[in-house]
C-alpha cells in the first residue's frame, strides 16, 4: 500500500503524542476523535494515520475498537487547529 509522507507523518505525530505512561487498553475500546482543522480535507485520511499511530500505543491494536465517533470542525486561526482524543475500555 502506498503511503503519502503526510500520511506517515500523522502516524509518527499520533504515535509520539501518547505518553509512553499510558497503560495500553486491552479487551474491546470505544474510540472518540474529533478534528479541529484548518482548511476542508477528508476526515478519513486523518483517522486512518491516527488508529495506525496509537496501535502498540493506546491499544495493542486497532482491530480492539469496537465503537467509533469522528467529528470534524474548520476552525478560523492555525492556534486552534488541534485532534481531541478519548479512548475508552469497554471491558467489565
Amino acid at each position: 500500500m502506498y503511503q503519502t509522507q503526510d500520511y506517515r507523518n500523522w502516524v509518527l505525530f499520533s504515535k509520539y503524542h501518547v505518553p509512553r505512561s499510558i497503560k495500553k487498553l486491552e479487551g474491546p475500546v470505544a474510540l472518540y476523535v474529533d478534528f479541529y482543522v484548518l482548511r476542508d480535507r477528508d476526515i478519513d485520511s486523518g483517522l486512518k494515520a491516527c488508529l495506525d499511530g496509537f496501535n502498540g500505543r493506546l491499544y495493542t491494536d486497532d482491530k480492539q475498537i469496537v465503537e467509533l465517533i469522528v467529528s470534524k470542525t474548520k476552525v478560523s486561526t492555525k492556534a486552534e487547529v488541534k485532534t481531541v482524543v478519548e479512548c475508552i475500555s469497554l471491558d467489565e
